[in-house]
């Protein structure tokens, strides 16, 4: 697991100016104060150059300020004795926690779990490990496919499903095929998905094994609702079932993720998410109130840190190459951010 932070070498140096003089500043007035606000501009202006990020004049200023609020947490976080993980500027240092969220979530949970389909079909496959081994790593065995950019659509739970069913079907075939998210969204608002507006990891699992998905060239991601429109020769891969993990039970869903990737949902409402860098988020730094789903692709230990290895589909831009860490706690319990409430994942035929 890698726990540096790969830092841009003109923001590193832009990085150490400016705590510089925002050190100074508050101990010179007004003309250093004048010369931090100069210093967060050039850090703002090169970080809109290396993200490609187009902001209106009318709104640049406004934006600006909410760059310059959260570079003061990123540093003062990264300056921080013993922290297990740091923060960086990404592509979402511009927007407020609130603005974040708005659109970047997309959790849509039954009122009462028991709603949802569980076990959906009698051809469920229940396999079992052989063992539960210490340490697992998807994603290093080549069972994992690239990392998903959900753009501003609340289609996570969509991402979440279609990552654990191209990591299944990798696991019996040792093929990688990237499948359709895109159909998710158009097609499955009779099982009680809303497209964009969000949905539920378990109604995708239903919707595929009753209707198969296609591949992702063949019905391309477009990040907007549209028109279910399935290609007619799609290639479509199909699975048996799904199988809800026992709620707030680590070692149940450590044996899930033993047997393949698992669907997962936290409380990324934090900046400590918003901006992550790398390391290992603890339980402490987070609620319980689920709204963002993804799957989780490994787990381990790293300096006597248990932690669980998450796929998010925030772009490889975001996080540790579009990877999170997150602390994974011993026994019953919902877990760091909620991690054990309502873990899934898909089933193959036996």
């Amino acid at each position: 697991m890698r726990v540096s932070v790969a830092v841009i070498p003109a923001m590193a140096v832009m990085a150490v100016i400016l705590g510089g003089y925002m050190f100074l500043g508050r101990h010179r007035g007004k003309e250093s104060a004048d010369l931090t606000l100069s210093a967060v501009a050039k850090v703002y202006t090169q970080w809109k150059a290396d993200h490609k990020i187009n902001i209106h004049a009318a709104e640049d200023a406004f934006r600006m300020k909410i760059f310059s609020q959260n570079l003061e947490y990123i540093n003062k976080h990264n300056s921080k004795p013993n922290t297990t993980f740091k923060l960086g500027l990404n592509k979402f240092a511009h927007l407020t926690l609130t603005e974040f969220a708005t659109l970047h979530f997309g959790l849509v949970q039954p009122e009462n779990r028991k709603n949802a389909p569980r076990n959906s079909t009698a051809n469920v496959c229940n396999k079992a490990p052989l063992t539960v081994p210490d340490s697992i790593d998807w994603q290093a065995q080549g069972k994992v496919s690239k990392v998903k950019t959900q753009g501003q659509c609340g289609s996570c739970y969509a991402t979440a499903a279609v990552d654990a069913v191209e990591s299944l079907l990798a696991i019996a075939t040792n093929k990688v095929n990237e499948l359709s998210t895109q159909q998710i969204l158009d097609c499955s608002y009779d099982y009680g998905n809303a497209g964009c507006c969000g949905g539920y990891p378990d109604y995708s699992f239903k919707y595929i094994v009753d209707n198969g998905i296609v591949l992702e060239s063949e019905y391309p991601y477009k990040g907007v609702d549209g028109k279910c429109n399935i290609p007619a020769n799609g290639t479509k891969f199909v699975i048996s079932g799904f199988i809800d993990v026992t709620p707030n039970d680590s070692d149940a869903l450590k044996i899930a993720v033993a047997k393949n990737p698992v669907s997962a949902a936290i409380d990324p409402y934090s900046q400590d998410f918003q901006l992550y860098k790398s390391g290992i988020i603890t339980a402490d730094k987070c609620g319980t109130s689920l709204e963002h789903t993804f799957s989780i692709v490994g787990y381990g230990t790293q300096n006597g840190l248990d932690f669980w290895k998450i796929k998010n589909a925030w772009g490889p831009e975001w996080g540790d190459n579009g990877y999170v860490y997150l602390e994974r706690t011993a026994g019953k319990g919902p877990g760091a951010c909620g991690i054990n409430m309502i873990p899934s994942y898909p089933t193959d035929f036996c």
